[in-house]
């Protein structure tokens, strides 16, 4: 299923996932097929596959049950954030989004995925309009995680904050910084910024 899912063949993901599903909750990869349908619905959705409401709905749904289920934990996380990007920018509820990502960051998950969280709560505020709050969680992150990527990553979004905004020079000094990134993707980014 996840092999289909990566080669954008979305038809056998699906098919994949429910053949497991359809051997029922005691099966051990139950969740795992029940989170790789989401996941090929909501790759899916940013592949613009499926625009209508009323799938986007369903999908909606669907997330809110898993998680009313099986709770927010390592497991689900991934999922988080993708059923928050789906509010955001899909479905315009960028508030349910914000409090599914702080309810998830109540619980016990490694800097990474805190990081990727975080990351992910700016970007919702910097879409909402509130720039500052974005900055100041980029800020975080990248205080939080001054030796590995995940810090590159926020001081990216910073210095593309200001560059879009027009403190060009603040920028440019970030960028330049950035450009020996121990990242490559970073480093690129930060180079073709």
């Amino acid at each position: 299923g996840q092999q289909a899912v990566d080669a954008g063949d979305f038809a056998t993901a699906s098919d994949a996932y429910k053949y497991v599903i359809e051997l029922g909750e005691k099966s051990p990869y139950y969740l795992h097929a029940k989170l790789g349908v989401l996941n090929t619905m909501y790759q899916q959705v940013v592949a613009g596959s499926i625009t209508d409401s009323e799938q986007l709905a369903y999908l909606e749904n669907e997330y809110r049950s898993v998680f009313a289920k099986q709770g927010i934990n390592a497991s689900t996380v991934q999922h988080v954030i993708n059923y928050a990007r789906l509010e955001t920018y899909y479905l315009n509820h960028a508030d349910t989004a914000k409090a599914i990502i702080n309810k998830a960051l109540q619980q016990p998950l490694n800097y990474a995925i805190k990081a990727d969280l975080n990351l992910q709560l700016a970007d919702i505020s910097l879409f909402s309009g509130d720039e500052w709050e974005a900055l100041m969680i980029y800020a975080k992150v990248e205080t939080d995680n001054k030796q590995n990527e995940k810090g590159d990553e926020a001081k990216l979004r910073k210095a593309k904050v200001a560059y879009y905004t027009g403190s060009f020079k603040w920028a440019l000094s970030q960028l330049d910084v950035l450009k020996a990134a121990t990242s490559k993707l970073v480093a690129n980014d930060a180079m073709e910024l």
